[in-house]
């Protein structure tokens, strides 16, 4: 993934969030999975920015705590599939991290 390409990956994370019931609105997304404050990802849309290493990081680390919770006790199959999105949500953050740090 390219720089460039960060802030259309924050957003499909924030439609999939949200199409799970994991999210309600940009706000909350920005508060509770980018450790932000509430206009962060408003502030990166009407700016056209891409969000930074450190956000795409603390996402990674909420995605990941999420799917443990999920799958910390036995859950039937719709919930487990969300668990196993979540973790490669979260894998995919990493690797967006590591692609910044690397260019």
């Amino acid at each position: 993934m390219t720089h460039s390409e960060n802030r259309q990956f924050i957003e499909n994370i924030f439609n999939e969030l949200k199409q799970l019931g994991a999210v309600r609105s940009t706000n909350d997304f920005s508060v509770n999975w980018l450790g932000m404050n509430a206009g962060y990802l408003h502030c990166l849309r009407s700016r056209d920015r891409q969000p930074s290493p450190r956000v795409l990081a603390h996402c990674s680390m909420r995605l990941r705590r999420a799917s443990n919770l999920l799958t910390s006790v036995e859950q039937p199959p719709k919930v487990q599939k969300v668990a196993e999105r979540m973790k490669e949500l979260a894998e995919a953050c990493a690797e967006a991290v590591f692609v910044e740090y690397e260019a």
